[in-house]
């Protein structure tokens, strides 16, 4: 496919299987940057010319005279031999096959390499007009990351919805970014969302445990890069809801239980968090009193706080929470304190209780994770959509960070978030 031989900077060598060649460096090629280059070969698979583009990984030098002792003895004392320093050294590469494509009368389709090439193939840089008339077909579909590592070309991508179709991937698959703190992970990510956003179809939900996407998706640019994410989003017709913790209305007992922990209430009452087991023994007492009496999102009043520390005021409770005689007395005495004093009981209300119960209330904006047909749909609804809907889906962040719940947080919150959205989708992902 190269019209001249300058871009040559190997040929393939031996041994080499079909996903990884040994490549022999040509001379001129030897003082190049070439780990991390993108390069092509072209073969002949089924009668058919193909075109495969892959990234050496990795260069090797061998001077099979300098590896003999008595020669390394002599470079010990010279620094070189000169008939056999530098003109005897061989390089070979790892070339690691990424893709293949076969020449047909429209243009290139996707191929998969399934022999492998003869000893002397050119191995030549892959540069942008090449890959240009790879993709030709799937211009449409593209999206470009940046330029290419070691090579002058813009990174081709496919970030493709998981229905089938055009631009369809048939099935769900999973991304990772990773790597070391300033290495360009969020940078990275934010562009893939971009390239995903293209894909009307699919919603996309950002769990955002440091409170950058929320941040970005609020106009607020974080960082170096400047890419102006909300904008691009909205740019593609879809809308932007961001959450915080506040923002959601949970609507589970269990959660209600662990939150009465977490959030430290039981802490007013002389029963540590840390305490482990006195603890949770207590929010189940209070759980037990309240469930089938009470409605979950309107636990905010003192006649239900009252209600939950009479419960744990109760002799056999106060036993079932502390074994021992004299722990359980002082839990009642702590206990009937708050009962015998009203403005006791109403810091308790207002300082410990009502910031656990507002968690589950209803309110103005406030959302719950999940609803079932006939209620007002909630947030996993909006981002699933009604089967056939016409439309783009739009974008739902839910902040579960520290810095942006500053009234609102606990590890065991943010937890219980995450694996509540996780479940909600799981179930409703098999359902379909």
């Amino acid at each position: 496919m190269p019209n001249d031989r300058t871009r040559d900077v190997a040929v393939v060598g031996s041994p080499s299987t079909n996903t990884e060649l040994t490549v022999d460096l040509l001379q001129e090629a030897t003082e190049e940057r070439l780990v991390g280059a993108l390069t092509a070969f072209e073969a002949v698979q089924n009668g058919q010319r193909i075109t495969s583009v892959g990234q050496i990984v990795g260069i090797e030098l061998r001077n099979r005279w300098h590896e003999d002792s008595v020669f390394r003895n002599l470079v010990k004392r010279t620094g070189e031999i000169p008939p056999i320093t530098n003109r005897q050294d061989t390089r070979t590469a790892d070339l690691v096959v990424g893709a293949t494509f076969r020449q047909s009368t429209h243009g290139f389709d996707p191929e998969v390499l399934g022999m492998v090439p003869p000893t002397g193939t050119r191995v030549y840089r892959v540069d942008q007009p090449l890959l240009d008339r790879l993709l030709e077909v799937y211009r449409s579909e593209i999206v470009y990351l940046g330029r290419a590592y070691a090579n002058d070309v813009l990174y081709p991508m496919w970030f493709k919805h998981f229905g089938g179709g055009a631009g369809g991937a048939g099935e769900a698959y999973h991304l990772g970014v990773f790597g070391k703190t300033g290495s360009g992970k969020s940078g990275l990510a934010k562009m893939m969302l971009c390239a995903y956003a293209r894909q009307l179809e699919m919603g996309i939900l950002v769990i955002d445990p440091q409170g950058e996407f929320s941040l970005e998706f609020s106009g607020t640019r974080v960082g170096q890069q400047g890419l102006q994410l909300d904008q691009v989003v909205r740019g593609q017709g879809r809308a932007i809801h961001v959450y915080r913790i506040e923002d959601l209305q949970l609507d589970d007992w269990a959660t209600f239980e662990e939150m009465v922990i977490s959030l430290r209430f039981l802490e007013q009452l002389a029963i540590p968090s840390a305490s482990g087991e006195n603890a949770r023994r207590a929010a189940e007492v209070i759980r037990g009193a309240l469930e089938g009496t009470h409605n979950l999102d309107n636990l905010g009043t003192i006649q239900v706080l009252q209600a939950a520390l009479n419960a744990i005021n109760n002799p056999n409770n106060a036993g079932f929470i502390y074994a021992t005689r004299t722990r359980a007395q002082q839990l009642q005495q702590r206990v009937q304190r708050f009962l015998n004093d009203p403005q006791a009981l109403n810091q308790l209300l207002t300082n410990s209780w009502v910031p656990i119960c507002q968690l589950f209330s209803r309110g103005q904006n406030r959302q719950r994770l999940f609803t079932f047909q006939g209620q007002e749909p909630g947030i996993i609804n909006m981002l699933l959509g009604s089967a056939g809907a016409a439309g783009p889906r739009p974008v739902i962040v839910i902040d579960i960070s520290r810095q942006g719940n500053q009234r609102f947080w606990s590890e065991e919150l943010q937890r219980r978030i995450i694996a509540k959205l996780l479940n909600i989708l799981v179930s409703q992902a098999t359902s379909l």
